[in-house]
């Protein structure tokens, strides 16, 4: 399929389209809520599925029709793209370790195959598949972008499993399925306190006094999205984004010890953090993956999660930002707004005594 620039007749046609129906897979998560919010407040109609009637509460809007279901119910996805001319599949196993691993393939691959199936039957116009920049693979000394894939370079299940996901996306894009896909970075900011939200409970933890590990020499590099501009940049895939291309959405690029000093300089308060060596967080890890085993506890970290994090994974977003418009928030800033929330909820929780 020929790949169609963002001031193609095609693409222009889309954007025309930018306000009819959306279909959200992934919809009551740490991201999908964002993205529904702001698709609804753009002026969207949408059509969120879920699974749960406690996840969705707090997300009601006049122009969002929820559609209760999952991944593996094709009747709930026909019904919810039904009248739509766009997906937006967000859904996905977001941790790094399950019992039992068919579980995190069975959402983030046989999930994806599901939702291009129903698309394909309702003559959906243009879809948005999000995916991970962690399917690049580490970046080492380099910086990484679309082109760079280090695919030999899996440390955890659920980046094996994305990386399959996408090989599904590129040969349904071959057969003629107008796909685009992005690539969110370590995404954080306001929004449920999940695994999906893992850097903001790392900031939490921080900033109660209860973080102090830094892994390895702290001078691995990582890349950090806030949560609004992910959902801002999906938005404008699905309005600009060139069928059959994948766009990063990523922050800022910065060390460990560079993110917690950023954190003290606005929390005023400095906190004497300690290095792990990555042997000694490996063993950690080990042990704690063995007590998994225990009905009821999980593992806050893996064996693969020690070996992601003590690499590099540098990340331009230049191309999302080229040919997007995609304008993603400064560290300092998005890191200021997420520590004001979350003194604002801890606040809430005392007010209302919980």
């Amino acid at each position: 399929m020929a790949l169609l620039g963002p001031e193609s007749v095609y693409v222009r046609r889309l954007e025309k389209m930018s306000r009819g129906r959306v279909f959200v897979t992934g919809a009551t998560g740490f991201l999908g809520g964002d993205l529904v919010r702001r698709l609804a407040g753009r002026g969207y109609a949408v059509r969120a599925l879920f699974r749960e009637e406690a996840k969705r509460r707090g997300l009601e809007h006049p122009a969002v029709d929820w559609v209760k279901g999952d991944l593996a119910a094709p009747a709930s996805l026909a019904e919810g793209m039904t009248g739509a001319e766009a997906v937006v599949h967000a859904a996905a196993f977001a941790g790094a370790w399950s019992r039992d691993e068919r579980t995190i393939f069975g959402l983030n691959v046989g999930g994806t195959r599901a939702v291009l199936d129903a698309a394909r039957e309702a003559g959906i116009r243009k879809i948005v598949h999000v995916s991970s920049a962690g399917v690049f693979g580490p970046s080492g000394r380099e910086t990484t972008d679309e082109r760079n894939d280090n695919r030999s370079v899996y440390f955890t299940p659920y980046d094996r499993s994305k990386g399959l996901a996408e090989a599904l996306v590129a040969e349904r894009v071959r057969d003629g399925q107008p796909v685009v896909t992005v690539n969110p970075t370590r995404v954080y900011g306001p929004g449920p306190m999940n695994e999906a939200n893992s850097v903001t409970l790392m900031v939490r933890r921080y900033l109660a006094g209860r973080w102090r590990l830094i892994p390895g020499d702290g001078e691995a590099v990582g890349n950090y999205v806030l949560v609004r501009d992910v959902s801002e940049g999906i938005i404008r895939a699905l309005e600009r984004g060139r069928v059959g291309e994948r766009y990063i959405l990523g922050g800022e690029n910065i060390s460990y010890n560079g993110f917690f000093r950023r954190l003290s300089e606005i929390d005023g308060r400095r906190r004497r953090m300690v290095r792990v060596p990555e042997p000694v967080l490996s063993a950690a890890a080990v042990f704690l993956v063995g007590l998994g085993r225990v009905p009821g506890v999980r593992p806050p970290v893996t064996p693969g999660l020690v070996k992601k994090f003590v690499r590099n994974w540098r990340v331009t977003s230049a191309k999302a930002e080229k040919e997007l418009g995609y304008v993603p928030t400064p560290l300092r800033q998005g890191l200021r707004e997420t520590v004001s929330w979350l003194a604002d909820e801890r606040r809430m929780k005392g007010v209302h005594g919980r």
